[in-house]
């Protein structure tokens, strides 16, 4: 069976660079400017978390049975550990950016947000007010707001029945990722962004949740932030500024508009 490409990891740290080298070439007050540097450096951890995720998978082996890669139970556990520090990364990352939009008020028109939920819905209402090619789309914020139902799984287990989670490797697609999954509570519910499990045999599960894509959740909070970013250089800076930033560097930030999920549909699961 052939297997898809991986998506481009478009991000990378010289694209932050250029971001700040353009940004310290105008005057901010301390408030404004501790909003950029945060937003920036959370993006490099970001970019630094999503690699590291990657570093691990290169370890694993191929299962001579399968062709797949099988993670051993040690990599697995490093596997569930790497991710959750990823989504945490990422859902600071847009908490900065939130900030980015609350302390450029004039630029903003004084919006602020006190949680990721309704922020993702202002960021979304925003570039939908954007000329098309500067619109990120719809499939974007989708998959930023699976990111920060995810996350949202994984660091407030109380709020659903107690989830567990394994390890899935896609027949048309060689990615190992996390997999949660877990009973529905007793009136039937499931976790937001879940969906019904089609094969409880294997997980034993009412439901199940895939871990989104790193790559691509870095690359679509890129393209989601780019406009707010280019605003701010547009409104406080000469033209000329954003220019200084070399084509290959403003073609990063612009990122993946489709958001191109690495992983496809149809599993073999396993858990240590």
């Amino acid at each position: 069976m052939e297997r898809k490409k991986a998506i481009e990891q478009i991000l990378d740290h010289a694209a932050i660079e250029a971001w700040s080298n353009a940004f310290g070439k105008l005057s901010f007050n301390r408030y404004e400017g501790q909003a950029l540097r945060g937003f920036l450096e959370e993006m490099d951890h970001l970019i630094d978390r999503r690699d590291d995720i990657d570093r691990l998978r290169s370890e694993f082996q191929a299962s001579p049975a399968t062709g797949n890669l099988q993670p051993d139970s040690a990599q697995q556990r490093r596997l569930y550990s790497l991710t959750k520090i990823y989504f945490d990364t990422y859902y600071g990352a847009l908490s900065h950016l939130s900030s980015v939009v609350g302390r450029f008020s004039k630029v903003f028109g004084g919006v602020a947000h006190t949680d990721n939920k309704s922020f993702l819905v202002w960021l979304e209402k925003y570039h939908a007010n954007l000329s098309r090619e500067l619109n990120a789309g719809k499939i974007v914020f989708r998959e930023l707001e699976s990111a920060r139902q995810f996350r949202a799984l994984l660091n407030h287990p109380q709020q659903f029945s107690p989830p567990d989670w394994a390890t899935e490797v896609r027949p048309t697609y060689n990615i190992v990722h996390i997999v949660m999954h877990g009973a529905q509570s007793r009136s039937g519910k499931i976790p937001p962004g879940s969906t019904r499990s089609k094969i409880p045999s294997v997980l034993n599960a009412d439901w199940r949740m895939d871990a989104p894509d790193e790559v691509s959740v870095t690359n679509c909070l890129a393209n989601a932030s780019m406009p707010i970013l280019s605003e701010i250089l547009a409104q406080r800076g000469p033209a000329a500024a954003f220019v200084r930033v070399d084509t290959r560097q403003a073609e990063a930030l612009k990122a993946v508009r489709t958001g191109g999920r690495r992983i496809s549909p149809g599993a073999n699961i396993t858990k240590a």
